[in-house]
């Protein structure tokens, strides 16, 4: 029973379970994650060879990154490739408990019982019987079939040190395989009953979770509290029993005051955020979560990004859109010339060449909303057809810029101290023209329709030359073709404008292909904000899903990693975060140092874009070296002041 006991709790199948350790399947898929938090699949062999070896290998001498090490090779079944390591660490490692322990682990796994046993009587000898060493010598003793002895040895480990979960959970399920559920409520009350226990107390007010005993719960749970010795893997288990059996407010009220993210199992903290999401607590959810995304744990980043979005999701099912009255608000039309996402850059001249003084200017408007029967124009939180309805202009103005001797602008209404506004359309066109004809050579304006999961989209320019409309264009096309429609309408544009250049403007440009086409206009949106936030046009308090703003540009950076854009509108992003001093910002540091080593190997040329970034996380000593060798180029040098000094492109409203 004990043998069978033991393999149940370490999760073998206990008709198949041996002395020794199985050899894993080399060809298994397991889950990695990289510096970007991104999760990756490798076969065992492959992470064995290429990643764990050699960081066993390279954490020889550190007795603590060895220790940790050879417990993650222990749970992935790598047992025999730790052998030698828990060797070592024996030699090295200050603390002989811990070292004694792990490689006893290693020899009873391998089936070197004898050798498991001296080691841990040996360690014996040094640190005293304790609790950890009994529990693993009760093992011993169980792998011999030496049943008797390894109960009375465990039950000695417990008295020792009654909180030990291993042993706790072994002395609890040997019982329940003999006596049902009274005897393993009784094990448990027996070990709550020694000095200093707590854990056994939790395992019970499980069980009165279990058969609707919420009240016995709370007071074991409040007695646990009040004792002040918490262990972060019992957080975590409290937490998903109180949620698991229906009672998330008083997971809240009894967990979330308890957390310290510096000590205890942040899926405890994951638990609380989880509770707050389901009651709708939003402020509070976000606040704990930002926390969490500062431990900068990999592992963890897509489920606290999924829990991001279930917040940004909430907030906008609460926001009302509030109806716009030009003549009531203080409405204002903000300017971009070129591509949104320079704007942030601090104006880098050596990078981008600027257009002629005399260029033809051609001016976007933000597209306008087909009202329905009863709509108005209204100052709402970013859905999908505001959010296209700037991003299409912000975009072919970037595309005039870019594939035309012009200047391509997008002009964007803003009610000062709000947010961006969706406006309906005029029936009179010729008002619109009148009002903006005197800014530009060319005007575009249009409407914007999404009714019938179809996107109607129509674009008029007008000509000051000709004093008249020089194109009518329109697309219709289904929801999953918009990329589509986009380009083409672009092009037909482009036409009427005056055509296209053979080659960019920029060298290095490249316009989003049709894959990329719906997540680069959203990250265009997303620039817009950060840029307005940035210039004080819309409050901090008012920018929503901050934390996805920038992640936006990085994950597509991430995805094409040959495409320059998206790295510079990163860079960019980043700029005007630290503009308005981003709380989120610091989140950023080790994966924006990761994408800027990349960059130097494939991209050199936006390598030098690289001290925005050092500005933005307060890097001044790198700062400082670049400047100092970069003398003999002028253009760079301004551009290297312009950073330190905080200066960029600035927006007229």
């Amino acid at each position: 029973m004990f043998k069978r006991i033991m393999d149940r709790l370490s999760g073998k199948n206990a008709d198949q379970a041996t002395a020794t350790a199985s050899a894993p399947d080399e060809q298994e898929l397991i889950t990695v994650y990289d510096a970007y938090g991104r999760e990756m699949r490798i076969t065992r062999a492959d992470w064995r060879d290429r990643l764990f070896l050699p960081q066993l290998q390279s954490s020889w001498d550190q007795p603590d990154a060895l220790y940790s090490l050879i417990v993650n090779g222990i749970n992935d079944g790598m047992v025999e490739e730790v052998k030698p390591a828990s060797a070592r660490l024996l030699t090295i490692d200050p603390i002989p408990e811990r070292s004694g322990t792990v490689r006893a682990i290693v020899l009873l796994k391998l089936g070197h019982l004898d050798d498991a046993e001296a080691v841990l009587r040996e360690t014996m000898q040094k640190v005293g019987d304790t609790g950890t060493l009994l529990t693993n010598l009760a093992k011993v003793h169980a792998a011999r079939g030496e049943h008797e002895r390894a109960e009375a040895t465990l039950w000695t480990a417990i008295e020792r040190e009654p909180n030990l979960d291993n042993g706790l959970m072994w002395w609890a399920a040997m019982h329940k395989e003999r006596g049902g559920d009274e005897a393993y409520a009784a094990a448990l009350q027996r070990v709550a009953a020694l000095l200093g226990s707590w854990r056994a107390q939790l395992w019970l007010a499980r069980r009165h979770l279990e058969r609707g005993e919420v009240d016995d719960a709370r007071a074991l749970y409040e007695q646990w509290l009040a004792s002040e010795t918490l262990d972060g893997d019992a957080l975590m288990m409290v937490s998903g029993d109180l949620g698991n059996h229906g009672q998330v407010p008083l997971m809240i009220e009894l967990i979330a005051p308890a957390l310290d993210l510096q000590r205890h199992d942040p899926r405890a903290a994951m638990n609380v955020v989880q509770a707050y999401l389901q009651l709708g607590r939003v402020e509070e959810g976000e606040a704990l979560l930002s926390r969490l995304y500062a431990l900068n744990l990999p592992p963890f980043k897509q489920h606290l990004d999924r829990y991001a979005a279930q917040f940004q999701q909430l907030r906008t099912q609460e926001a009302k859109p509030t109806p716009i009255v030009e003549q009531a608000m203080d409405v204002a039309g903000v300017p971009y010339s070129g591509p949104i996402w320079t704007y942030g850059l601090r104006d880098p001249q050596w990078l981008f060449r600027p257009k002629p003084q005399d260029a033809k200017k051609v001016l976007f408007l933000c597209l306008a909303k087909k009202l329905t029967g009863g709509e108005v124009a209204q100052q709402e939180r970013e859905n999908a057809i505001g959010r296209l309805s700037r991003a299409l202009p912000l975009y072919f103005a970037e595309s005039v810029h870019g594939w035309t001797d012009a200047e391509g602008q997008a002009v964007i209404p803003v009610v000062r101290g709000g947010g961006p506004v969706l406006f309906g359309a005029s029936e009179d066109e010729d008002e619109t023209i009148a009002a903006f004809k005197s800014h530009g050579d060319i005007v575009v304006c249009g409407t914007i329709d999404d009714s019938d999961g179809r996107w109607r989209i129509a674009c008029s320019a007008w000509s000051a030359e000709k004093n008249d409309w020089i194109a009518r264009e329109r697309v219709d096309v289904p929801v999953a073709e918009l990329a589509q429609g986009v380009l083409a309408l672009e092009q037909r544009l482009l036409a009427a404008i005056g055509g296209t250049r053979d080659t960019p403007w920029d060298d290095g440009y490249t316009r989003p292909t049709p894959e990329a086409m719906d997540v680069y206009l959203t990250g265009l949106s997303q620039s817009l904000m950060l840029s307005l936030v940035s210039h004080g046009l819309v409050p901090k308090e008012n920018l929503w899903g901050e934390r996805n703003m920038l992640e936006w540009w990085l994950r597509m950076a991430l995805q094409w990693p040959s495409w320059a854009v998206p790295r510079m509108a990163y860079l960019a992003a980043l700029s005007n975060a630290a503009r308005y001093a981003s709380p989120v910002l610091e989140e950023f540091r080790e994966r924006t140092l990761a994408l800027l080593k990349s960059i130097k190997d494939e991209q050199p040329m936006l390598a030098r874009l690289a001290p925005l970034a050092w500005h933005c996380f307060g890097m001044n000593d790198a700062l400082d070296d670049v400047r100092r060798h970069a003398a003999d180029d002028e253009a760079y040098t301004q551009w290297l002041d312009r950073v330190a000094r905080g200066g960029q492109r600035s927006v007229d409203a």
